[in-house]
């Protein structure tokens, strides 16, 4: 393998890089955490990464959030030498080679700025994900007014439980970040330690963002909970109102489905005519009543 015979990469490293795996978020818990580690002959850091499929389907069976593809990307670096491993097509990766190609003078910021452009475009496309959370958000925003259904809060737990994840791997990034920024190891020149200073920056922003999306994907599961409770206050209420309205007429019907064998008020020819006049009035009066106090709207 060339990691191990050309650079002597330790086997604890390659197994490392082994747990690179380019999954959607249900996977993202097979990545290892981001780490730089400083070895005699070499740097070896793990960046991660979430990006948007370059091909974004219109599923509706799937949200946004169970698209987004996780990836771990493994550097390799020294002096002369700058090596990345990752599974698959990453935008990363990507955006700095077409850099790259067009302006080839890059190359002499050496391994450790490129390590640093690297790290770069992982967090700005993290961030750029968290765009396309926002606009998804406001849609599901419009649902929770319009519609109770439970699938919305089940989508908003969802989305909940993965920001965590990305929110452990940013933190972690950070932690990383801060470290280059420093100088701390001796395969990063303190010059470029400044482009790993922006990318911290860069990290705090992206964890601020997500910790937003979670106080809003949380105020709106509440506000969720807090319509469908008072649409089903508004359903008892109406509900009530109908029983109270009809309670006279019940009454006096179970009163004389009684099979009593002398009810005198049967006799005369105007008990009919009263009970239902009786009963209409107050019909009338209970609905006009409740009406006026909006309890039939």
């Amino acid at each position: 393998m060339i990691l191990t015979g050309w650079l002597g990469v330790h086997d604890l490293v390659v197994e490392d890089i082994a747990h690179s795996a380019l999954s959607d978020s249900h996977g993202g818990w097979k990545m290892h955490p981001p780490k730089a580690e400083q070895f005699d002959d070499y740097l070896f850091l793990i960046y991660r990464t979430i990006e948007l499929p370059k091909h974004l389907s219109t599923d509706s069976q799937h949200t946004l959030i169970d698209r987004l593809l996780q990836a771990q990307i493994n550097i390799v670096l020294n002096k002369g030498v700058f090596v990345t491993i990752h599974i698959g097509s990453l935008n990363s990766v990507d955006t700095v080679r077409q850099s790259i190609d067009k302006n080839p003078q890059l190359l002499q910021g050496g391994p450790d700025f490129l390590a640093a452009m690297v790290a770069d475009a992982a967090v700005k496309h993290l961030i750029a994900v968290h765009d396309s959370i926002i606009s998804r958000l406001e849609e599901l925003e419009r649902l929770v007014l319009k519609s109770t259904a439970e699938r919305i809060v089940l989508r908003l737990q969802r989305m909940k439980r993965h920001l965590l994840q990305y929110r452990m791997a940013i933190v972690h990034m950070n932690e990383m970040m801060q470290r280059l920024s420093r100088g701390d190891y001796k395969y990063v020149d303190i010059q470029e330690a400044a482009y790993f200073r922006d990318v911290y920056d860069n990290t705090i922003l992206a964890e601020e963002q997500i910790e937003l999306l979670r106080e809003e994907i949380k105020g709106l599961i509440d506000l969720h909970f807090s319509i469908s409770q008072s649409r089903l206050n508004e359903i008892m209420r109406r509900l009530t109102a109908l029983g109270t309205i009809f309670l006279p007429v019940m009454t006096i019907a179970s009163w004389y489905g009684m099979n009593f064998v002398h009810m005198p008020e049967l006799e005369y020819w105007w008990t009919y005519p009263a009970i239902t006049l009786f009963v209409t009035i107050t019909v009338v009066v209970l609905f006009v009543f409740f009406k006026r106090r909006g309890w039939l709207d």
